[in-house]
């Protein structure tokens, strides 16, 4: 039986993921997240999801989905799916439990079924081993896919973890038994991280000495998902007399799901809401809060920027980002921090405090742990997943230290996998793939032309001109009148040699053309921005409007 793997997303970028496996007809697809934006969270656009018409086209033959862990950027794009076919989903109870909430939400039903580590699933010719990983969120799985092609391992985000918080490290026993399998997908986001990450057990002993030497307020900002360190959290308040303040929705919604599926203890006994946030001494407070990205309107924003907000920032206050900067959200953490120290609180953050210990550790396996899974598996093709250019160059390269070259394959989005027989892995086509961006989680497309213009806005600003005509003739009943939106032009000098340049160009028109509103119309547009362009001044959008008399 042959095998085809087509990914619709994570290969070229942090965020997207999507994986269909095909074998005999059928389709399985592992993950199906979204991605938020860089540059583009200006321009209106509230998240990224990949581009499913490859997956449409062929949804009676789909058997399933699998989710690996319960991260958005690997099951925040289902609902759109979902909302087209009712196939089963399969994944760790908190994945599902987030994933239930977000379906709820938007008002789709769902066959949610859970699977823990060891469980097994048979959809159509697709036999699923689900294997415990070490990620920063519980239930996190590894999986193997097997069938008459043979067995794909796909890790998920992973790490191994010799001491993890959760008390059971990485199966690499299970991947052991997948030894010789026909395709590894492996993890690739460390991959230019040489040695091994961080233990979470390293961040626990750091965070409570550093808990314990402070008299004052501390503030922990950290993903709200994540409830292993959420966990530590809850043990460091019992330990050192302080209560629990959970600020920012998710954190207050996964701190109630996590005691609800009893990944969470202890928390009956040190968490309190924040309404009692301002009858307690500062010595026994530990508020745990969203908005380790620098969120607008997160909870750790509007502590330090929201006048209205009831809870705030405090001078003396310890604040830690126990978290690690998405790329691109770099500007919007450094403001953050500027803002907190404004204020009078002192910032920690992993940079500060190096030589000290560490505030956060990495969900993601560095080289050294991207090497033990590849040696224990030793498949007949590697392919590097998850990740940015960069980072799936750097794990190919690092794979090739172990396997030959003709075993190891860099894919990107929309490559056409095939195998066609063992060890023969190659790229046979290109499927359509992209990303699509919406306004509001749910809602409708934001077309790609929106977005530039958008841009071009914010960039330029607009430039409106009113054309007054007389009907039959076409001729200018008065002068062009120029309205500026968003332009740096203090003086009107800029506009005024638009309106001469626009005055010239309709003069220079035919009869003929003259009489055509849309020829006015694109006439008025050239004038305008070959002006600013002669003058050395950002181009502005340029709307053109013509009312005949």
């Amino acid at each position: 039986m042959s095998l085809r793997l087509v990914p619709l997303g994570g290969l070229g970028e942090i965020g997207m993921n999507a994986m269909v496996l095909e074998a005999s007809g059928r389709r399985l697809l592992i993950d199906c997240g979204l991605m938020f934006p860089r540059l583009e969270r200006g321009r209106g656009i509230d998240i990224y999801v990949p581009e499913l018409a490859y997956l449409r086209a062929a949804l009676g033959t789909l058997d399933g989905v699998l989710v690996t862990h319960g991260h958005e950027d690997h099951f925040g794009a289902l609902p759109i799916l979902l909302r087209e076919t009712k196939v089963p989903v399969y994944g760790g109870p908190f994945a599902l439990r987030l994933l239930q909430n977000r379906l709820n939400e938007l008002k789709v039903e769902a066959d949610l079924r859970p699977i823990r580590a060891g469980g097994r699933a048979s959809l159509g010719p697709f036999e699923v081993e689900a294997i415990h990983v070490n990620h920063s969120v519980p239930d996190a799985l590894g999986l193997a896919v097997r069938g008459e092609f043979g067995c794909v391992v796909h890790t998920g985000d992973f790490k191994v973890d010799p001491t993890p918080f959760e008390g059971r490290p990485t199966d690499l026993a299970a991947f052991a038994r997948c030894q010789g399998a026909t395709a590894l997908l492996a993890d690739s986001t460390n991959a230019e991280r040489a040695g091994t990450t961080t233990s979470e057990e390293v961040v626990r002993t750091t965070l409570r000495d550093l808990v314990q030497s402070t008299a004052s307020r501390v503030v922990v900002t950290l993903f709200a998902s994540h409830l292993i360190r959420l966990q530590q959290l809850i043990e460091i308040c019992a330990e050192t007399n302080r209560k629990l303040v959970p600020l920012g929705r998710g954190m207050v919604e996964n701190l109630r799901i996590g005691q609800e599926l009893g990944i969470l203890h202890g928390a009956s006994a040190v968490a309190v809401d924040a309404e009692q946030l301002d009858r307690l001494p500062d010595h026994e407070v530990l508020i745990a809060t969203t908005g380790a990205q620098g969120e607008p309107r997160s909870a750790l924003w509007r502590m330090t920027f929201d006048p209205d907000w009831r809870q705030k920032i405090r001078a003396g206050d310890v604040v830690v980002f126990s978290a690690r900067a998405i790329p691109g959200n770099e500007v919007g953490i450094h403001e953050l921090i500027n803002g907190l120290w404004e204020r009078g609180a002192t910032v920690v953050t992993e940079e500060t405090h190096a030589g000290e210990g560490h505030v956060h550790a990495s969900g993601h396996a560095s080289r050294d742990e991207q090497r033990l899974v590849m040696e224990a598996v030793r498949p007949e093709t590697f392919i590097p997943i998850h990740g940015e250019a960069r980072q799936l160059a750097r794990h190919i390269r690092l794979a090739r230290e172990a396997l030959p070259d003709s075993q190891c394959l860099l894919a990107r989005d929309g490559d056409i996998i095939d195998f066609a027989a063992p060890g023969s892995a190659q790229i046979t086509g290109q499927a359509p793939v992209g990303r699509i961006a919406q306004a509001t989680r749910g809602g409708s497309a934001v077309p790609r032309e929106t977005i530039a213009t958008r841009g071009a806005l914010s960039e330029g600003g607009m430039v409106s001109v009113l054309l007054m005509v007389e009907r039959t003739s076409g001729m200018l009943l008065r002068s062009p009148e120029l309205y500026a939106l968003g332009l740096a032009d203090p003086d009107g000098l800029a506009l005024a040699r638009a309106r001469e340049e626009v005055r010239d160009e309709l003069a220079a028109l035919s009869e003929y053309a003259k009489r055509d509103p849309a020829q006015l119309r694109d006439s008025a547009v050239r004038a305008v921005q070959r002006s600013f362009r002669r003058n050395g001044e950002r181009r502005p959008v340029v709307q053109p409007i013509v009312i005949e008399m």
